[in-house]
């Protein structure tokens, strides 16, 4: 897969999660500090903390619940 192919899959993955926007504007905030940065890497290190956070968002509404 290539470097375009995984930041396309990770732009997928969050918009099938909800959180496109979120995703986008932290890849764009993080590329804009380091211009160099490899997209692929920037967008799946987004995908995962953005992941993390609404998961973790998720769990007291979950604990309420039962």
């Amino acid at each position: 897969m290539s470097n375009e192919e995984q930041y396309e899959y990770y732009g997928w993955k969050a918009n099938q999660l909800g959180f496109f926007t979120e995703w986008r504007e932290a890849v764009a905030l993080a590329i804009s500090k380091d211009p160099k940065a490899d997209r692929s890497t920037v967008g799946s290190m987004c995908y995962e903390l953005l992941k993390k956070n609404q998961q973790e968002s998720l769990r007291p509404q979950i604990l309420q619940a039962s």
